[in-house]
Order: C-alpha cells, then structure tokens, then sequence
C-alpha cells in the first residue's frame, strides 16, 4: 500500500505552531520524492509554508485533508542525519519537532510566496480595461513571473490586482503557482557570467572577451567582468545571445570569519603524535570508533586533528569538528583555512541568519568537506562523514541547556553509529564518564604526556588569601600576584587574569538595614556594572543605580566583591602604561568582537587579558609566559556532584595558557582553600591524582558513569502549584514499580529558586537501565499531566543540577 499521507512540520510558521505537525495528501505527483526529511510546500490558511515531512503513513485521517503543493529540491535532510534526530528524539524525551528546528538554522528553506505569470491566453494588452494593462504588461515584460506580493504592493491590494487576478484566473489568462524566495536577509545576489561549451561565430573583440573569461576560470560576476576586461554591459549581452556565455543572478554564497590563517609548520611530529595518528588509523579500520586523545596543555592535539583530517578527505570523505566555544573558533579556523583553505565551513549562533544559510547550503552541496562549529554543528548536513572531532571534549559547553536538552558527544557518537565515522574526543582534563569508558575498552585510548619540544608545564604557585586576609591585605590581586605581573611586563611579556565573575561587584547591599538588591525577576542579586547600572546575569534586568536603599530607604548602598570590570580597573591603576583588554560577556555582544581582540592580544597590541571561562579555553599565545587565577575555588562549593571536576579542569585548562612558547610559563592560583585534593592535584597538573578518587566516589554514592541521570525541572510562577506537582509526581511514582529505576531523590527547590519569574523545584531520577526509564517517563507524565500554568523539563543527562 502506498505511504499517501504525510506529517509536516512547518518551518516557517508563527509561534507555536512550529511544535506541532500538520497531515496532509500526497499527491501521485509526488510520490516519487515524498520520504522523510523532503522538505515541501504546503497550503496553510490563506498562506503557503515551507516545512519538513516527518512522517509517512497509509492510513486515512477522519478528516478532508489539502494536499501538498510541490518537494523543495536541495534543501532536504541527510538519511543519516533525519536518523540521528529521530533517536535523539526518543533518547532526551524531546519532541521530534525540537530536533527539527534545532538542526536547520532558521529561513534555510526561505519564503514561501505565489508566483503569477502569463498565459498564451492572455488577449494583446491593449484590449485590457486601461487599469489593468500596466499589471498586464508587467506581466509580459517578466516572462520568469511576478510575485503575487509584489503586484499587490506595486497596484494596491484592495483594488485593481486584486479584482484583474481573480478575474484572469477564472478565465485561464494567468498561473499562480508556489514557490519558494530566500528571505531577504538570507543570501546575498549577484548577476553572475558563465563561459558555454557553444557560441556562434565572434567578432575578434568578442573571442578576446570569451577568452579573458575562460581564464578566469570561466565565471565571474557581470560587473567585475566590465571592470576588468573593460567592456560594456550591452556587449556580455552581445556575447549571451551568441551562446558564448550565460547571465544570470545567482545566490553568492558568504564565507564569513575571513580573518588570519596560520599555515602549518614544518616541524616533524613526535613520538606521541605519530602513535596517536596510529591509534586513530586502527579505530578507522575496526570498532571501538571513539579515540580519546588525552594529551597536556600543549602537546599539539590540533596538529593530529590536522593530520586525520588530511587522511579523511584523501579518501573523500568529510570532517566535522565542534569547538566548545565561539571564542576558540577564530584561531582554530586560522590554522584549518591554512591546511585546507576554502574548503572549511563555519558554524556557530554568532552568525547572521544569512551567513548560516550560506554555510548550511555549502555544506549541502559538498562544497565545503570540512566543517568548524560549535555543539550545533553536530546537525550539519555533511555527506560523506568520515571523521567527528570534539576539542575539548570534556566542557559542559557541549550540553545544551534549553529544549531540545541534547550533549554533542552523545549525538556525535550516534551520528557516528550511523554513518561509520570515526570520532576523537580531545581533552586534557577528559571527562569523567569518557576515562571510564577508555579505562573500560569501549573507547580507544591515546596518551600525549609531553607539551610540544619537551616544553615544560608551566610551574604553579598557591596563594593562601586567608593570609592576606589575616594581614590587612583586602585587595583581589595578592601581593605575589601583583609581583609577578610587574615582572612579566617589565620583560615586556603578556599576562592573562581568569576571574569566573562580570562586571564591578557582585553584591549591592545597604550598610544600614544589611538587605542586598535583588533581581526582581530571579532569586539572585543584581550585580554592579561600571557604568552605574545593576544587572542580573541570568534574565538580563537592567536598572539604574538606586538613590535609596529599596527596603529602609536609608541612601547608605554600596557594592562589595569583584567581578572582571573591577579586575580591568585595578589593573589600569596599578599599571598606568599597560595596554588591557577584557574578554567576557560584556564586551563580546558586537558580531565577530570574540575575534577583534584575540586578534589584537595576538599581535601583541595589548599586555594584560581579563576574563571569563572564555579564556580557559583553547587559546594559544606563545609570548603569555603568566596566567593569574584569581578565585580558584569560586565553583567548589556550589551544590553539583562535579563540582570538583569542574574545578580541576578550569584550572588545569586556565593553567595551560602559559607557557605554550619558547618562553617558560608560571601560573599563580589565589584560593580560600588551598588543601582541597581537587585544586592539588590541578596545581600539580596530576590528572591521575585527580580522576582515580573522582571514579571511586562517583561509584559509592551512584553517579555517572555508573549510574545514569534524569533531572526533572519543574517550574510555574505560583511557587506552591510547582511544589505540589513535583511532590505528587514523587509520591506517585515512589507507590509503584517503575522499570530501570535506581533511587528517586527529591523534589526540592533548586538551587537558584527562581528564574524570570518562574519558581523551580526538581527531582532527580537515578537510573539503573536508561532505556527502560526513556520508555516508561513519557507515558508516566502523560498519565500526570502538570495543572495550568505548570510545566515539566525532562533533562536526561544532566550536566547541571538545578
């Protein structure tokens, strides 16, 4: 029986409409090209929509369902890629249309509009009504065809268009057919001129016309044409109606990020690179596919991702590889456009709509084999995928925190499942799950110990700020640390300043009553900004510095604490004639800045680098010989099994950003707790120290990897409606059998207990068998749905608890 029915997610409709699938009839026209993933035009109301055919069924709906319009050509989903989303779908308890729209970046599929042209039966314009002839000879002059928007914008809506199409459509005069124009913001357009294989005779100027295009590798646009070979637009004409050459406007498709490439070295590679490269090539040919590359700060993992890419594309097939940070994307793609030039693509949320729909498109077309991204990237279109790489492996970055609540690395692995690609996970701090695995067999494992020409690790030094607490000293920067920068940047060499804290203060209090000022949105404070604002840093309220205490009225605020702003300041005071930049949220809102000042710290245009996690990452400036932690153990203590993960690889990674040079390195951690084994072993650069009680803790009180988790977030702005949902979803579930259960631990408030207004509780689920858990939840929350008002976020695989 034939599949004559279809479910179709609609791209582009409004709001939340595209959470949901509409049926519609598959014409026998289409049969042919009807599958999942083809993306087709659809009627909707009065209007015609792009969207995706999720499913296929042969069974009749009990209701008259409109057919589909026509197939998108070019546009439709990877067979592996639709099959990745469909499992993903099922494995984080996400709706399919989630994965859908967190795969294709928005507008890809463009606008769905009605194209009206002229038919043969169209009498001589001249016998029209005389209203109606300028939109008849409008017609004519447009053989290709006139949006139907555009008539009516051109004629007016209410009067004239209106009245000659529906009259010329009832007499056959005119077609309106759908089709689909990129929006206007995607794809930029340009008259384009093409050398053919047939021309008729040419004048001499016109062959030497032919010829300097055929030189030019026989395509270029119309008017560098004119301007270069120093011709007319009336001549290409000429030309084009010789069959010489094609003009027609055609989609440019944008590389953005064009900045510095780095081209690669001539070094020979080490010992531990070559075995790596070994290691990679065995995993290629036979399973286990996932290589853990586990190498030091600086042991040169970029240059084996190079090397395996090489080998991949040598055997055509493509490479993808995530970054867990916009920040990292610039140098990483310097060095990839230096091996492998225009063939790398790009992919992260910093880009325009427009820039992705061009790269999205490149991708598609095969026309870009080598793909750069962040954890998004994970959905490019990618045909022939050969290798999967994720830099950094272990970062949380890579988990997304909204729905669809999906990790890269899960999805990468499937993806790779899927299509037989080979995946490196690279890290020199590697999650704790991804070691037990390689300690398990399931993940190949390969050890880079050395930085790169034997360069020593840069050695670290503790600083006790209870004891310059206990001697008077109130400052951020302890004494040894303010030494040390004087001394790097008398030898005019480069600083980087990690603090995990925007802006001024991060406490506003009054000194008479002792209340804070608090979010009125969220249960957190406001935090002091420079240019005398607060602000909250996770729903992003903004308000002016207040007169008055909000709670006694006494005008007595002040702040207290600091935050990277404060840093930038102090630093600018201590050392009046050093040049500083600043890297973190707040300075990083414009498009393409994460690029403006690494490029600026790399050339050397500045001395000192403050910022957040976004310098912890990746970065490699071989003349920064200091790096600064100012905080060390601002994460030890917050509620979260990893929370001593998270530490020791903040530091370890913060650690490795000096030193990367010929120049030796030092790093000078400031901490409240310099005995905690976590911060120890980091300082030691012991990963071993750190990961062999990590795992025998993880085992005795069941956490991942030996036990799998599910959070249930559990949210509404009546803080009791919330409570009391997350209790009866406890109680019920603690009354009966539930399959691959392991312990249920809550509900309780969350950590932060209220965001934008909305007050969170959650229950942690602690599985035994996720896949029997993945089946029985949905039908559980089915069975009790939430009350108005009250919603229910599935997390599976948390990387966060509350």
């Amino acid at each position: 029986m034939s599949l004559t029915y279809a479910e179709v997610l609609l791209e582009t409709a409004p709001g939340d409409l595209q959470q949901r699938s509409f049926t519609y009839a598959v014409p026998a026209s289409l049969a042919h090209a009807a599958s999942l993933g083809t993306p087709v035009l659809v009627p909707f109301g009065h209007q015609t929509l792009a969207g995706f055919i999720v499913a296929l069924s042969a069974v009749k709906p009990d209701r008259d369902v409109r057919p589909i319009l026509a197939a998108i050509d070019g546009a439709d989903l990877p067979a592996d890629l639709l099959a990745m989303l469909r499992w993903a779908s099922h494995y984080y308890i996400a709706p399919f249309a989630n994965l859908i729209h967190a795969a294709v970046p928005p507008g890809v599929l463009g606008k769905a509009e009605s194209l009206v042209t002229a038919a043969a039966e169209m009498p001589p314009t001249a016998v029209l009504p005389a209203e109606w002839r300028p939109i008849a000879q409008m017609l004519r002059d447009e053989p290709d065809g006139v949006s139907l928007r555009r008539l009516r914008h051109h004629f007016g809506a209410a009067n004239s268009a209106n009245l000659a199409i529906r009259d010329w459509r009832r007499r056959h005069w005119i077609q309106v057919v759908s089709h689909l124009a990129p929006p206007k913001d995607i794809g930029k357009h340009q008259l384009m001129i093409r050398s053919t294989n047939g021309s008729a005779a040419l004048t001499p100027r016109q062959d030497g016309l032919y010829q300097f295009l055929v030189h030019q590798g026989g395509a270029m646009s119309l008017s560098r044409f004119m301007a270069e070979a120093g011709t007319t637009a009336a001549t290409a004409r000429s030309l084009e109606r010789k069959g010489a050459v094609a003009i027609a406007r055609e989609r440019i498709l944008r590389v953005p990020g064009q900045g510095p490439v780095v081209m690669p070295g001539d070094h020979e590679p080490t010992i531990a690179q070559v075995a790596a490269l070994a290691v990679i090539r065995e995993a290629r040919l036979a399973a286990p596919k996932t290589v853990l590359l586990h190498g030091v700060t600086g042991s040169g993992k970029t240059d084996v991702y190079l090397a395996a890419i090489a080998e991949v594309l040598a055997d055509g097939e493509t490479a993808l590889v995530l970054v867990p940070e916009i920040s990292l994307t610039p140098q990483l793609v310097a060095r990839f456009r230096g091996r492998f030039g225009a063939q790398v693509a790009i992919l992260h949320s910093a880009l325009g709509s427009g820039e992705r729909g061009d790269q999205w498109a490149r991708i598609r077309a095969g026309l870009a084999p080598v793909v750069v991204g962040t954890r998004s990237a994970i959905f490019a279109p990618v045909p022939q995928l050969g290798l999967i790489i994720l830099d950094e492996e272990h970062d949380p970055s890579y988990k997304q925190d909204t729905q669809p609540r999906y990790h890269a690395r899960t999805l990468a692995w499937k993806r790779a499942e899927l299509t037989g690609a080979t995946v490196i996970l690279g890290s020199a701090t590697p999650s704790a799950e991804t070691f037990a695995a390689a300690l398990g067999g399931h993940v190949r494992l390969a050890e880079m110990p050395e930085r790169v020409a034997s360069r020593p690790l840069p050695g670290v030094r503790t600083v006790d700020m209870r004891d310059e607490l206990a001697n008077g000293r109130r400052s951020p920067i302890s004494r040894v640390l303010e030494l040390a920068i004087g001394e790097t940047l008398a030898q005019k060499e480069q600083v980087i300043l990690f603090l995990n804290r925007r802006g001024f203060a991060r406490v506003v209090f009054c000194r008479h009553c002792g209340a804070g000022v608090h979010c009125p949105h969220c249960a957190i404070a406001l935090t002091y900004h420079q240019d005398h604002f607060l602000l909250c840093h996770l729903c992003g309220h903004k308000a002016p510095w207040p007169e008055h205490c909000p709670s006694c009225r006494f005008p007595t605020l002040r702040h207290k604490g600091t935050g990277t702003q404060k840093v930038e300041t102090m630093c600018q005071s201590l050392w009046p004639d050093a040049r500083i930049l600043r890297l973190d949220r707040d300075t990083t809102v414009r498009k393409d800045s994460h690029q403006t000042i690494l490029t600026a710290f790399g050339n050397g245009e500045a001395d000192i680098l403050i910022g957040t996690q976004m310098v912890t990452k990746g970065l490699d400036f071989p003349d920064v010989t200091l790096v600064g932690v100012l905080v060390a153990d601002f994460a030890l203590h917050v509620p979260d099994f990893r929370a001593g993960e998270r530490t020791f690889q903040l530091l370890t990674q913060v650690a490795g950003r000096a030193g990367r040079g010929v120049k030796p390195g030092r790093v000078v951690v400031q901490t409240y707790d310099p005995e905690n084994r976590c911060l120890q072993a980091a300082c030691k650069h012991d990963y071993a120290a750190f990961i062999a009680p990590e795992l025998l803790d993880r085992e005795a009180l069941g956490y991942p990897p030996y036990l799998h988790l599910i959070n249930l977030l559990i949210t509404s702005e009546n803080d009791v409606h919330a409570a009391n949902h997350a209790q009866r979803l406890a109680d019920a579930w603690r009354a009966a059998p539930v399959p691959g259960l392991h312990s249920l631990l809550g509900p309780v408030p969350a950590a932060i207990t209220r965001i934008r207004d909305q007050f969170r509780h959650h229950l942690l689920i602690k599985c035994e068998s996720l896949s029997a858990m993945q089946k029985w939840l949905p039908i559980a929350l089915r069975d009790l749905p939430p009350p108005p008002g009250v919603t229910v976020a599935v997390d599976v695989d948390p990387q966060h608890l509350g």
